[in-house]
């Protein structure tokens, strides 16, 4: 508007506030990003190094990778050892997504650790996490986990599957999932109690524990990436490597470059958390 000089001042004075808007909305932009970019540096630095425990005990090689559809996501992994043969493994995956749930990823690895170093079997580890976690959660958020402890000198691995994915178990000859009962997720209610399951690795066999990133993978059409190309993802793996560290390492890489092959530049719908194990005893 230029119709009087009044109108021409009022006009220059609203478009200087605008552009003071547009440049403080630029800087609130920024200043999310950065803490964003500091909260997914320290959210992957309160996860474990995969080659660290492996390189410290050679009956098992294992790997383990995270791949967040936001700059902070709600899943995770963990491993540690007990004692010298019982390595423990968990996969998770929280409800929400951002901040919030990065949060309470944090707070659950850190319990779900405290409380098997108290010398708590996998059940009752599992019954005593959910009734914390139950409390104080305004959020209403919960986490879908598989905890095993792996006994490295017999192979048995006793397990608690609360709501998650199922792993594959690989035998060099076809992969199948591990059939196993499904309980519920921890935090979703209180007094719930988790019971033991087991399986048995033999020498050789490789198991790969995932979150439903993996598998509920979408691309352009809406279709989703699916269990059965999971399993044809190891039916097609090539020779296994020497080295276990290297090879575990290369599971996760084909399982993740399959899921972008099919999604094809379609963005992320979920977090992608994998870990894989592979059980080599070693004789004397």
């Amino acid at each position: 508007v230029r119709g009087s000089l009044e109108f021409s001042r009022l006009s220059d004075g609203i478009n200087t506030t605008v552009d003071r808007l547009k440049q403080l909305i630029a800087e609130a932009d920024a200043r999310i990003d950065e803490e964003l970019a500091m909260a997914h540096t320290i959210q992957v630095g309160f996860l474990p190094d995969p080659g660290h425990v492996a390189r410290e005990n050679r009956n098992f090689g294992l790997f383990a990778m995270m791949e967040t559809a936001k700059s902070v996501g709600g899943d995770f992994y963990d491993f540690y050892m007990l004692a010298d043969d019982i390595l423990v493994v968990t996969i998770a995956d929280v409800s929400d997504k951002g901040i919030p749930a990065a949060l309470f990823m944090m707070r659950t690895k850190t319990l779900l650790k405290n409380l098997a170093e108290e010398g708590l079997s996998v059940d009752e580890m599992m019954s005593s996490a959910n009734d914390r976690l139950w409390e104080f959660n305004e959020g209403s958020m919960f986490v879908t986990a598989w905890v095993g402890f792996i006994d490295l000198k017999t192979g048995i691995v006793k397990y608690v599957h609360a709501g998650h994915t199922c792993p594959v178990l690989y035998h060099q000859k076809e992969p199948v999932f591990v059939k196993q009962k499904l309980e519920l997720m921890l935090g979703g209610m209180p007094d719930v109690r988790y019971h033991e399951q087991e399986i048995r690795m033999e020498p050789g066999d490789t198991l790969f524990l995932y979150t439903d990133g993996v598998t509920e993978a979408f691309r352009a059409d809406d279709e989703v990436y699916g269990k059965e190309r999971l399993l044809n993802v190891f039916r097609r793996m090539p020779k296994k490597h020497e080295d276990e560290e290297i090879y575990t390492k290369q599971v996760c890489q084909w399982v993740l470059e399959d899921i972008y092959h099919y999604t094809d530049g379609f963005p992320l719908s979920d977090d992608i958390t994998m870990l894989c194990i592979e059980y080599t005893p070693q004789t004397e």
